[in-house]
């Protein structure tokens, strides 16, 4: 049977497409929750992203000058556009948000599963009356003892005011 002739370097057009794919990723991609960072970009006050391969956190506060500049019907508009399913917000009071502390640091308690007391503190620079908005990400959450996988919710904190605001995301497992 004669030999097959293919053009030098055809056997690694499938391997330099996937490379150039990912690294096309690795620099345009912004991972869970990461669509945040282009929202209101210029009123970011803090963010940080620590995301592996097996869980990462997220959060991202806003601040503005002008009361009303954050409202919770865009704010979910822009999180469902981007694949979040937010259910009905509630109300927190200042003095609900004052017990959210360790050490008197003001943190925001990310509870995992349903009667899980684990949580990861996050920091807060809300601290008056605010509405929160629990979102379902598609994510989940895994916990590494028991393998149990319950929903990785992100939360948006609005101040009542409107001049802060932060989101708050956790995945995978830890």
């Amino acid at each position: 049977m004669p030999d097959v002739m293919r053009p030098a370097g055809s056997s690694l057009r499938p391997v330099l497409w996937a490379l150039t794919v990912l690294m096309g990723c690795g620099t345009g991609c912004r991972g869970p929750a990461g669509f945040w960072k282009s929202y209101e970009s210029d009123r970011i006050l803090e963010s940080s992203s620590d995301q592996g391969p097996w869980g990462g956190t997220r959060w991202v506060q806003w601040q503005a000058d002008q009361e009303g500049t954050f409202a919770l019907a865009p704010t979910v508009k822009f999180a469902e556009d981007n694949g979040w399913e937010c259910e009905h917000p509630r109300e927190v009071s200042a003095a609900e948000l004052s017990g959210w502390a360790i050490a008197d640091k003001p943190v925001f308690p990310v509870v995992f599963g349903l009667n899980n007391a684990s949580s990861r503190e996050l920091p807060r620079h809300i601290d008056g009356a605010a509405l929160l908005a629990r979102c379902e990400t598609g994510w989940i959450r895994v916990d590494p003892g028991t393998s149990d996988a319950t929903p990785a919710y992100g939360y948006v904190l609005i101040q009542r005011d409107g001049r802060r605001m932060a989101v708050y995301h956790h995945w995978g497992e830890g």
